[in-house]
């Protein structure tokens, strides 16, 4: 790999992605749009902006395919059976949409679509339920609850006792706006976040902390103001 800079910032990205000594894969990033990048491969002799590849050094396992520079699609399928596990969906080299096959049954039964390039998180969560897109359902997984209401997250709740001792091992309970964190049956952070109305992204706005185990908050992170204040105990307590 070869790696060109400019003004101390990564410009072009080279590879040898057939082992053959010879660079054949480059990557141009956008310093101007943070996150963007172009794709180039070489073929026939020529560097050529559209194509596709499977065993995109960036995504193991999946196939992709350029548009002119831009990341277009990427596919990726479950290896054992050949079936499509998981789509994503790019508009102007950016991700809009993924797609998720989550019980394994051949079918995508899970959307998260993004708007470009302004949101990192999802701005609507969808899942099939008896053959219709709804954004109002409760998805579960072994050891996870998350409940959304008009394909917003309201409520996420996780948890498992990883040692068998019949206490929680860990514990995340969160809200659109709250979240706690525990281990060991004990209650070790809390989190506060709000939702931004445009883009739908949630913030992490502070954050308090246990750290003698006493159940109490003793370390107060505020991510706005970049500050971080201890608790001082009050008398008697």
């Amino acid at each position: 790999m070869i790696c060109h800079y400019e003004g101390g910032a990564i410009d072009c990205q080279e590879r040898d992605l057939d082992g053959d000594g010879a660079i054949d894969f480059r990557v141009r990033f956008d310093l101007g749009r943070m996150g963007r990048r172009s794709y180039e491969k070489l073929l026939g002799g020529k560097w050529q902006d559209t194509f596709e590849m499977a065993g995109d050094p960036d995504r193991p396992g999946a196939r992709a395919w350029y548009v002119k520079g831009l990341l277009s699609k990427v596919a990726w399928q479950d290896p054992s059976t050949g079936r499509l596990r998981q789509r994503e969906t790019c508009r102007d080299g950016f991700l809009s949409l993924r797609e998720e096959d989550t019980d394994r049954d051949g079918e995508l039964d899970f959307r998260s679509t993004y708007e470009p390039p302004d949101s990192v998180y999802p701005v609507r969560v969808e899942a099939l339920r008896d053959g219709r897109w709804t954004g109002d359902f409760v998805r579960l997984t072994e050891h996870s609850r998350a409940v959304y209401k008009g394909g917003k997250p309201v409520r996420f709740e996780s948890g498992g006792d990883r040692d068998g001792d019949g206490n929680l091992d860990y514990l995340y309970n969160y809200t659109a706006t709250e979240g706690i964190e525990g281990r060991n049956g004990k209650i070790t952070r809390w989190h506060r976040y709000q939702i931004d109305k445009r883009t739908g992204v949630r913030r992490h706005v502070s954050e308090a902390r246990d750290l003698d185990g006493d159940g109490k908050p003793d370390l107060l992170i505020d991510y706005e103001k970049m500050t971080i204040r201890r608790v001082e105990p009050r008398a008697g307590q």
